[in-house]
């Protein structure tokens, strides 16, 4: 397994136009993950609603819960 700084110190080493793929990639990888993680928040929220675990609230009911 490579450290945090072993990738930085290879990316360096990169062109710069590799550098410029690779964070394109690396991106596109972050997109899909949130949404992947976004999906699965929704898919797991309606099953906890469908079986009742989850109940509607209101949106100050949302807020008063973020804002503690």
């Amino acid at each position: 397994m490579h450290t945090f700084n072993d990738v930085i110190v290879a990316a360096d080493e990169l062109s710069f136009e590799d550098r410029e793929v690779l964070i394109d990639i690396l991106y596109k990888k972050q997109l899909e993950e949130k949404r992947n993680k976004l999906f699965n928040d929704v898919k797991e929220s309606r099953r906890e609603f469908a079986t009742g675990t989850l109940k509607p609230k209101t949106t100050a009911q949302i807020m008063k819960e973020i804002l503690g």
